[in-house]
């Protein structure tokens, strides 16, 4: 469950507020149900993962519209950092979706590709972070 008391609105399009999931269809699921909360209409909440999305098209949607509410995998996470797409320096919220489970029952730690990356975004852009982690 999403809470609109995690939410703190967007200044000069940071991203404030991100999810880290297991996967693409978890991450539509989400986005699904943080579009329904009363600020939905007030946030940009984005996709943050690579089916059917391109690297470069992401980019440029981030990059015209801004983001408040990030939603994605740490692969492309990582990916949109690294080519400049997102800043993640004053990020207040991060939300990692780690008790959620696919239909092999697998966790966003249990898959070794996801949990490699997972850890190479943590280590890059939140060692230092002053940001609120939490594990749902």
């Amino acid at each position: 469950m999403i809470s609109s008391r995690f939410v703190i609105f967007l200044i000069n399009a940071q991203v404030e507020f991100l999810v880290i999931t297991g996967n693409a269809l978890r991450a539509v699921d989400l986005i699904r149900k943080l579009r329904t909360l009363p600020f939905a209409s007030k946030t940009n909440v984005h996709k943050l993962f690579s089916r059917h999305l391109k690297v470069e098209e992401q980019t440029a949607a981030l990059n015209q519209i801004g983001i408040h509410c990030g939603v994605g995998t740490p692969s492309r996470i990582r990916h949109l950092c690294e080519v400049g797409a997102i800043e993640l320096s004053d990020i207040k919220h991060l939300i990692i979706d780690s008790k959620w489970r696919d239909s092999k029952l697998k966790r966003v730690v249990d898959v070794p590709d996801v949990r490699i990356e997972l850890f190479k975004l943590l280590k890059t852009y939140f060692v230092k972070c002053k940001c609120d982690i939490i594990l749902s």
